[in-house]
């Protein structure tokens, strides 16, 4: 655990730092001196104050896979084999081209990485075999190694704008068991693995997907600080009245004739439309950063109608 500031630029606010060993530690010695538990929901809403702003800037979800028929040097190569029988991809069943990388022990796979882990990256994985990690160090759960068959941790990591993103979700895990389907939820919606033909997921994605009893939102790349197409999207459908014009068509004349009103529409795009030079310019700009997001990202931001 650390805590840290800078003394000469204090509005770079305080960082609060635990390691996943930490967290452990402080959970149990709460749970002896207060007779009851924490999760990391309370520690945030311990934190809420008027004076401040509190967000994660960085938070590793895990799921633990104990006794399965498989090895991380399987699994590995049942994606990235001369015969592949996986594949991987998330919850929109757009196949993965993430960065992918392996650590070779004694001619076999136990730790391979999902996604690249440079600083600006927000999402990634590390699988890795988690028994021989800690019999090799002598670990804290050193134990539970031996008493196990066998043990694969998937870790995923977010930074950055998604761990801003999850601050809020976190929070609303008032129990284990919702924190539990919020972890489930969000490493499937980066990461799941499917058979070749993408007709059944592995077991190891099924299992995670049937932990996930509530939804949450999606999370986003998408910052309005940094463009405005989906803010304009946004503004589209709540502040410009163009869905009360929707309404008043299909009340007026049935559905019907709102599709045909759509049909117009997108007519009168396709045949009188040119863009400006504004437009050009925007999409110069944004189009490399835009690639890494989809038409459905563009719903997840919500328009706010500034003060006058």
């Amino acid at each position: 655990m650390g805590i840290a500031y800078h003394p000469l630029f204090m509005n770079m606010g305080v960082v609060l730092k635990f390691s996943a060993s930490a967290w452990k530690e402080f959970q149990n010695r709460w749970s002896i001196k207060y007779e009851k538990d924490i999760l990391i929901s309370d520690v945030l809403e311990d934190l809420n104050s008027k004076n401040y702003s509190v967000r994660l800037s960085r938070i590793d979800f895990t799921a633990d896979y104990f006794n399965y028929p498989m090895t991380v040097n399987t699994l590995y190569e049942e994606m990235n084999g001369p015969n592949p029988q996986a594949v991987l991809v998330d919850s929109r069943m757009r196949e993965s081209i993430s960065k992918r990388s392996a650590i070779i022990t004694d001619g076999r796979i136990n730790t391979f990485y999902l996604g690249s882990r440079k600083a600006n990256v927000d999402s990634f994985m590390r699988v890795y075999n988690k028994k021989d990690e800690q019999l090799n160090s002598f670990g804290k759960y050193y134990n539970i190694a031996i008493d196990s068959d066998s043990w694969i941790r998937f870790e995923v990591v977010f930074r950055g704008k998604y761990a801003h993103q999850l601050t809020d979700m976190v929070k609303s895990c008032k129990d284990s068991k919702q924190l539990s389907s919020l972890i489930s939820d969000k490493i499937t919606e980066k990461f799941q693995f499917w058979n070749i033909d993408k007709t059944k997921p592995l077991d190891i994605t099924n299992d995670l997907l049937e932990l996930v009893n509530q939804k949450f939102p999606k999370l986003s790349k998408i910052s309005p600080r940094d463009n405005d197409l989906a803010r304009s999207v946004s503004y589209l459908r709540n502040g410009s009245g163009l869905y009360p014009v929707f309404y008043k068509i299909e009340q007026l004349w049935g559905y019907d004739s709102l599709e045909k009103f759509f049909i117009k529409i997108e007519q009168d795009y396709l045949q009188g439309y040119s863009p400006n030079e504004d437009t050009l310019m925007w999409l110069k700009k944004h189009a490399n950063q835009m690639k890494n997001v989809s038409v459905e990202d563009l719903f997840l931001v919500q328009y706010k109608k500034e003060d006058d």
